[in-house]
C-alpha cells in the first residue's frame, strides 16, 4: 500500500526532481531507470531501480536488485520538494550539513538542491528545526 506520494520529473532525461507529498506523516515511491535506448533491459537485467521513503522530516534512497555487475546510468537528483514542511532550519545528508535549501513559509514547501547521482545518496535526507526536532503540517 503507498502512503503519501513521491512525484518524480526529469529536466533531462536523467536529471529528476523530486516532489514528496506526505500522508500522515508518510511517502514512498520507486523510480526505474535505463539506457533510455535498451532492448530488453528488464530481461537482461539492464536498468537500476530505486525505492524511497519519507518518514519523519527523513527520506532514504535504496537501489534495489539487480545490483550486481550493472554499470550506473547516472540518474541525477537535481532538488527535492517536500510538502507540508512547518520549519526546516538545518538539512542533512547523513551527518554533511546542505546550505542548499529554502523553506517558502507561504506553501510550506521546503526545497533542498541535491544535484547528486541519486546512487551517490547512500545516507538518509533530513531536516530539523532550530531545537533538532520535525515540525510538519498535519
Amino acid at each position: 500500500m503507498r502512503v503519501g506520494y513521491y512525484g518524480i520529473v526529469g529536466d533531462s532525461p536523467k536529471n529528476f526532481n523530486f516532489y514528496v507529498f506526505p500522508v500522515k506523516d508518510e511517502a514512498t515511491g520507486a523510480l526505474y531507470v535505463d539506457g533510455l535506448n535498451s532492448i530488453k533491459p528488464i530481461e537482461n537485467k539492464e536498468y537500476e531501480f530505486f525505492q524511497f521513503g519519507y518518514k519523519n522530516c527523513s527520506i532514504e534512497i535504496k537501489k534495489e536488485e539487480p545490483y550486481h555487475g550493472i554499470k550506473s546510468f547516472n540518474g541525477s537528483v537535481a532538488t527535492i520538494h517536500v510538502f507540508k514542511v512547518k520549519e526546516a532550519k538545518n538539512v542533512f545528508i547523513g551527518s554533511e550539513s546542505l546550505t542548499t535549501f529554502s523553506l517558502k513559509s507561504d506553501t510550506n514547501v521546503l526545497t533542498i538542491n541535491i544535484n547528486r547521482k541519486i546512487e551517490d545518496i547512500k545516507e538518509k535526507i533530513t531536516w530539523e528545526d532550530g531545537d533538532k526536532k520535525c515540525q510538519m503540517l498535519s
